[in-house]
């Protein structure tokens, strides 16, 4: 409640009739956004990105020949928005948008080849194709490297870590593995370190799927290092490495089940936690576990 205070008595964002120009005006509803975003209020976030899509398509002229392009990045957040409350008609409109930004330049071409590529990675896991999935991959793999030496070190992370997390949910583990190990061996990985944190996480349940229980221990003691060193064992963290230590100690069918059912349910807890439940938002750790009990 203090940061949604404190955020929202700030003057520099609280009237749009103050804003003098188009761009001031662009300004305050990106701020909104991103406001909304850090609040966690989804219909807020689609309210404002739709406006500055708005403001933008009514006046081209202010956001022309800029280094940011403002274009890519409302429709982004447009695709994303109604993917994720289901307006796939939406959807698939700003998706044809933006693949008529593609050819404006190369910087642009290969943006909005990975956006894309993020969003039909994210579409296909939407509506369970798991075959299309893999078949898009392999196209993605051998198209970025194509483009080796161009990439946005931060779009190639957050594609290929989309990629992992769709790996995961359609429990394709060594392909999983592939992308977390890719992930952790980038040598810009620390520029994304929220990423980073899930990463680390998935990969040690990657590991206690695949019964690597050698390296299990480990992989435990060094994510336990790495978590006191940055000041990030919550909860969360805590019932994943105690549960990956319980399972090392009886690597039995029967305990390793007894042991992720006892995990679920203490997820499910976590999950009404405030303080918590923004965890399950990158990759929902309940929904996998329920999905791997049921197979």
């Amino acid at each position: 409640m203090f940061l949604k205070d404190e955020l929202m008595s700030n003057p520099l964002i609280q009237n749009e009739s103050k804003a003098l120009s188009i761009r001031a005006k662009e300004h305050f509803y990106m701020v909104q956004q991103l406001i909304a975003d850090l609040l966690g209020d989804p219909s807020k976030m689609y309210l404002y990105a739709y406006k500055r899509f708005n403001l933008i398509k009514s006046n081209p002229k202010p956001f022309e020949d800029q280094l940011y392009n403002y274009w890519i990045d409302t429709l982004t957040y447009l695709t994303f928005f109604t993917m994720g409350t289901n307006q796939m008609n939406e959807f698939e409109k700003y998706v044809k948008m933006l693949q008529t930004l593609r050819n404006k330049s190369i910087v642009n071409e290969i943006d909005i080849y990975i956006i894309i590529s993020l969003l039909e990675v994210m579409k296909l896991r939407k509506i369970n194709k798991k075959d299309e999935f893999l078949h898009l991959i392999k196209d993605i793999e051998k198209n970025l490297k194509n483009f080796e030496e161009k990439l946005d070190y931060n779009m190639e992370i957050l594609l290929n870590y989309t990629i992992l997390r769709v790996c995961m949910n359609f429990s394709e583990l060594e392909k999983a593995l592939i992308y977390a190990n890719k992930l952790l061996n980038s040598p810009v990985i620390n520029i994304r370190a929220d990423v980073e944190w899930y990463i680390k996480l998935i990969n040690l349940f990657i590991h206690s799927e695949l019964r690597n229980f050698k390296y299990l221990k480990y992989l435990t003691s060094s994510i336990q290092r790495y978590f006191q060193k940055n000041n990030r064992i919550f909860k969360l963290e805590s019932y994943i490495l105690n549960y990956i230590k319980k399972i090392e100690k009886d690597q039995s069918d029967e305990n390793i089940e007894f042991e992720k059912r006892s995990l679920l349910k203490k997820m499910k807890e976590l999950k009404k936690d405030p303080f918590e439940r923004n965890a399950f938002s990158t990759f929902d750790f309940e929904f996998w576990l329920e999905n791997t009990l049921k197979k």
